[in-house]
């Protein structure tokens, strides 16, 4: 049912691979893989409320329900179970990815420094790799443009943007 979920994402039926997942969920809640599936399509979809309703008390479905109270509406929630998982040192995608969740959680609650701080980790894991993903460039920088808008700094958030796009060159999506 989980791959089936996943081919019908593919073929753009979100609602139909929810569904899917949801029903591999309840066949074997203990699948890794199903409830992987759940939450990222969840993330795909853009379906954060339900994101923050998955169900087991593994270290990953807490940080998906920390990713869905972010996005959500609880950044207090998610930035309190953001400051207990174990992904601030990593530079894989996964872990990025969660920082940039993070720093969203830290500017959501007023924690500006707190937010720049996973930005300036994240730019720097990623100045690290030999072939950083173009995406995650992106949204770092775009993250970046969104902190200095929130500060004020007009010319910093136009040279992150700038960065931005520069990164998506010359596969710019709409």
């Amino acid at each position: 049912l989980a791959q089936d979920a996943w081919r019908a994402l593919a073929a753009h039926d979100a609602d139909l691979a929810g569904h899917l997942a949801e029903r591999a969920v309840a066949c074997d809640d203990q699948s890794d893989f199903a409830r992987t599936a759940l939450a990222t399509i969840r993330i795909i979809a853009q379906d954060y409320d339900a994101l923050t309703q998955s169900g087991a008390p593994t270290h990953t479905d807490r940080l998906n329900r920390a990713w869905g109270a972010a996005l959500s509406g609880d950044p207090v929630q998610a930035k309190a179970e953001f400051s207990n998982a174990q992904h601030a040192g990593g530079a894989d995608a996964i872990s990025l990815y969660l920082r940039n969740i993070s720093a969203l959680a830290h500017l959501r609650t007023g924690d500006i420094a707190g937010a720049w701080r996973l930005q300036h980790q994240i730019r720097d894991a990623l100045a690290t790799l030999d072939r950083p993903s173009p995406h995650l460039v992106f949204i770092n920088s775009l993250n970046m443009a969104r902190l200095a808008r929130h500060q004020g700094d007009r010319a910093a958030a136009r040279d992150h943007l700038a960065a931005a796009f520069a990164a998506r060159d010359p596969e710019q999506s709409e």
